[in-house]
């Protein structure tokens, strides 16, 4: 399955990774960054480990769909990421999304049941 591609403010492609995560890499090997405020279901994924092998990772039952939903929702809703100089434990950017109506990403995510809330809900989400 070919990982759902979204555009950044100024044309650069993000390729999704999971439903939290993305890529300015198609194979997800570049720059990651972690949509901060909520934690997604994590997706199938086949990686290259330390000794160059091929690795199947199982997700969960839902992350397909999870990744799928989300990237259309940032496309139909003309969201883009806001950079910043934070990194999680995993040295991903992490990034925020708004769009030009002001809606805030995550809190729509939430507000429509696709977000759910667990330890890794930002208190601001939480209401």
């Amino acid at each position: 399955m070919a990982l759902p591609i979204i555009q950044d403010r100024e044309g650069k492609n993000l390729y999704f990774v999971d439903g939290d995560t993305l890529s300015d890499d198609p194979k997800a090997r570049g720059k990651s960054y972690r949509i901060k405020g909520f934690d997604a279901f994590e997706k199938d994924s086949v990686y290259v480990d330390d000794d160059g092998e091929y690795v199947y990772k199982r997700g969960e039952s839902l992350g397909n769909v999870d990744t799928k939903t989300i990237a259309e929702i940032i496309k139909k809703g003309n969201f883009k990421p806001n950079y910043t100089a934070e990194k999680d434990v995993y040295n991903r950017e992490l990034v925020d999304f708004t769009n030009d109506r002001g809606q805030d990403l995550v809190k729509e995510l939430y507000r429509h049941g696709i977000a759910r809330v667990d330890k890794f809900t930002w208190c601001k989400y939480k209401d």
